[in-house]
């Protein structure tokens, strides 16, 4: 009966148990050697091996050629930005060199990132309820100075759909304020009819003058449109998590990311991101809400479900989102 070895192993089990024993006789490796027609290399190497069966020629941690490399970097995608592994494989090979998605999901397995995010969504379903889309979430995030003056980027998201609305203005008053909610508003689809924003004063007045409930621009422009306005309570920023979760977002794949040489380049990469970000980046907790990629997606998930919600056919407003980038 012939004995079928594999491509590059020298020795059998059986071969390399009679080496074994004749070693522990007290044969010299040479002459074992030369008794099975090996080298005494390979008789000292079964000798020294804790026992006869094929070892697998895989290292003990895979990957390790990226292992400083990538670590931290897919830590950070994968955690903070929500990127998927599809996403950070992309990011890489944008930006660096071409990684297999096979070592995204071994270092995501491997350090139990997985099992982290699926903390944190739960973390965040107990926070937010499930809502239609016409909740939404709008705060102010400071922007770098350029030509000395500083810059304050103002966010809208909706909270079901995840659909984002910004502008960059030099200044955070109530007025300027007021006016993006109005383009907010005209900007969605459908109608809005709650708005979730902080405590400040560019957006109420009822906790900075007293017991005094006065309305200031932004409230005339809720009551002027049928919008409940409600505010976060004190020392509770947790509510508004969303908002404060796509400033960085935002920051990260443009201001922090870029050197701009004016106001108007950093306007366009802004708009640019607005355009991709609504129709063509991938977000994580869409998936896990209603099983979709894309906050156009959920869209069009939506007007499927809910048509009369929405006062605007959604190829039209695709196609106003294409024709702002076209501008550009």
């Amino acid at each position: 009966m012939s004995i079928i070895y594999p491509k590059k192993a020298k020795t059998q089990w059986h071969l390399r148990e009679l080496i074994r024993r004749d070693y522990q006789n007290g044969e010299s490796s040479v002459t074992i050697g030369e008794k099975y027609e090996v080298s005494h290399k390979t008789v000292l190497k079964r000798w020294q091996a804790k026992n006869t069966e094929n070892r697998s020629s895989a290292p003990i941690i895979p990957f390790r050629k990226y292992w400083i490399d990538l670590l931290y970097i897919i830590h950070y995608l994968y955690s903070k930005e929500e990127y998927n592994w599809d996403q950070i494989t992309d990011y890489f090979e944008d930006i660096w060199k071409k990684v297999p998605r096979t070592v995204v999901y071994y270092y995501i397995k491997e350090w139990g990132l997985s099992k982290i995010r699926k903390e944190a969504k739960k973390r965040i379903n107990w926070i937010f309820k499930k809502y239609d889309p016409w909740y939404i979430h709008i705060d102010i995030t400071y922007g770098p100075k350029l030509d000395w003056i500083k810059r304050y980027l103002h966010v809208a998201i909706d909270r079901a759909t995840r659909l984002m609305y910004f502008e960059l203005h030099d200044n955070k008053r109530a007025e300027t304020a007021a006016k993006f909610l109005e383009r907010a508003i005209k900007f969605f689809p459908f109608e809005i009819t709650k708005v979730l924003t902080d405590n400040w004063k560019e957006y109420t007045l009822k906790n900075h003058l007293g017991k005094i409930d006065l309305k200031g621009a932004f409230d005339l422009i809720c009551e002027e449109y049928n919008i409940e306005h409600r505010t976060t309570k004190p020392y509770t920023p947790q509510t508004n998590w969303m908002a404060e979760k796509v400033n960085d977002t935002i920051k990260s794949n443009t201001m922090k990311k870029k050197t701009y040489k004016d106001v108007n380049e950093m306007r366009t990469s802004l708009m640019l991101f607005l355009v991709y970000y609504n129709l063509d980046r991938r977000h994580g907790s869409l998936r896990g809400e209603i099983w979709v990629k894309t906050p156009y997606n959920a869209l069009e998930y939506w007007y499927n479900i809910k048509p009369e919600i929405f006062y605007e056919d959604l190829l039209d407003f695709k196609e106003k989102l294409l024709i702002i980038k076209m501008n550009l």
